[in-house]
């Protein structure tokens, strides 16, 4: 099954950021070019469509057969209706109200389109924020605060090249000195995103490092001017590892605990049940 060509005169389109993949819709822009928030020069080029295989639920992302004409995991409608939307990645057509490319499972996030001069103000200060280059990947400073601003498409590979790079303190192995007098907790403060100006969520990088970043789904995270140093640090010391042996941990204790369920649910007459819960423990691990 193919996406429909039958498409309108004038098929919207999305461009993408080629540095951080930010999506663009440039419907009514002038010009031939515009500033991503990443501080990247988008070229506003309309691609060529193409008509691609469905291999993507164009409403829930979730893979779909050849010749399915609904969705096994949301029912959505599969490939049905015109194709007007082009995917900025693989340029497939697309339904108008589609959330994901039906051809390369890319989900549809655009952003407007800053305008010529626009500022892009730092969340904490209210200063603009200048366009850099850190690892080859595209962010924004503040030149007031020291600040971040990392988009979503470029976060995982900063936090990659930061712990590649992050070499053990040149104290380690010398006496700890001694701590200071612990400070009252800050005030929790939310954020605005400097692209969407809603109010971003915080959150705990990597559920166990300690480290609360400012998270904004749909377009990015900011950092503090020490945070990338000590996410940078909690990876270099294996703080992912830990977070995945956590993970494996909890999998196996909520496994068992459907197993207890299920075997509760299947015991014979109460009578003939396990007494206690080494009893039922007894009877699963033996």
């Amino acid at each position: 099954m193919v996406v429909s060509t039958v498409i309108e005169s004038t098929p919207q389109y999305l461009v993408a950021c080629p540095a951080c993949h930010a999506q663009f819709d440039p419907t009514g822009l002038r010009g031939d070019s515009f500033l991503c928030h990443c501080g990247t020069r988008v070229v506003n080029t309309r691609p060529t469509a193409v008509d691609a295989p469905v291999r993507r639920c164009s409403a829930c992302g979730a893979g779909v057969e050849a010749g399915a004409e609904t969705c096994g995991y949301c029912g959505s409608s599969v490939g049905a209706g015109a194709g007007r939307l082009i995917c900025p990645e693989c340029f497939a057509r697309n339904q108008g109200q589609a959330r994901f490319c039906a051809g390369c499972g890319v989900e549809f996030r655009p952003q407007p389109v800053l305008a010529a001069g626009d500022p892009v103000p730092c969340p904490v200060c209210k200063t603009d924020l200048s366009p850099r280059s850190l690892a080859g990947l595209a962010i924004q400073e503040c030149g007031t605060c020291h600040g971040l601003w990392a988009p979503a498409a470029s976060f995982d590979a900063l936090v990659a090249q930061a712990g590649k790079h992050t070499q053990p303190p040149a104290t380690e192995g010398l006496h700890a000195p001694t701590r200071a007098r612990p400070q009252p907790p800050a005030p929790v403060t939310y954020r605005s995103c400097p692209v969407c100006r809603q109010a971003m969520n915080r959150k705990n990088f990597a559920r166990i490092s300690g480290i609360v970043v400012d998270w904004c789904r749909g377009h990015g995270t900011w950092l503090d001017a020490d945070e990338l140093a000590q996410i940078a640090a909690f990876v270099a010391k294996g703080g992912m590892q830990q977070l995945a042996e956590r993970e494996k941990e909890e999998a196996r204790i909520a496994a068992s605990m459907r197993l207890i369920h299920d075997l509760g649910e299947t015991q014979p007459a109460s009578d003939e049940r396990p007494t206690s819960l080494v009893d039922v423990l007894t009877t699963i691990f033996s």
